[in-house]
This record gives structure tokens, C-alpha cells and sequence, in this order.
């Protein structure tokens, strides 16, 4: 474990801090999987905002969009195929 965030670490010192306004979408999305792979192994929100170089509201935002759609698969409406419906 301690080795794998090692290398975590030093992946994350070499990304280039960059304004996210002149990324493509693809980086972004590597910016995004990123963090979700940080949060899962369990690094707490302040230290990913550190490694990444993001805010702490950009890294709080993208996990807590990640856990609305974790809860929404789960939900019974979504496995019954009714997510089309707008929740009224």
C-alpha cells in the first residue's frame, strides 16, 4: 500500500499545474479518474487537493458528483429503467 501511494505521489508532483481553462477534455477527464482513484484508495480530500494542485471545492465537487451517481445506480428507479423521468 505504502508503495503504491509512493508512486500515486510522485505521478501526481510531475502533472503540470495548469489552468483547467486550457485543457482539453480528455486531460480533464484524467484530471477527474484521478482524483476518484485517490479518493477510493481513502486519501482524504485536502491531501488530493495538494497532490493535485486543484482547490479543495474542485475536488470536493468531483467526488461528490461521483457518490450522486454511485447512489443513483443503486437507487430502484435506475435498475427498473426509469431514470429518463424527471423527479417531480
Amino acid at each position: 500500500m505504502k508503495i503504491e501511494l509512493l508512486s500515486y505521489r510522485i505521478s501526481l508532483l510531475r502533472m503540470d499545474k495548469e489552468d483547467a481553462r486550457f485543457q482539453t477534455l480528455g486531460q480533464l477527464h484524467e484530471r477527474r479518474k484521478q482524483i476518484v482513484r485517490l479518493h477510493r484508495k481513502k486519501i482524504g480530500v485536502m491531501r488530493i487537493a495538494e497532490l493535485s494542485g486543484l482547490s479543495y471545492p474542485a475536488v470536493r465537487g468531483v467526488i461528490d458528483r461521483l457518490n450522486g451517481m454511485e447512489r443513483q445506480r443503486s437507487s430502484p428507479r435506475y435498475a427498473a429503467g426509469n431514470v429518463a423521468t424527471a423527479a417531480t
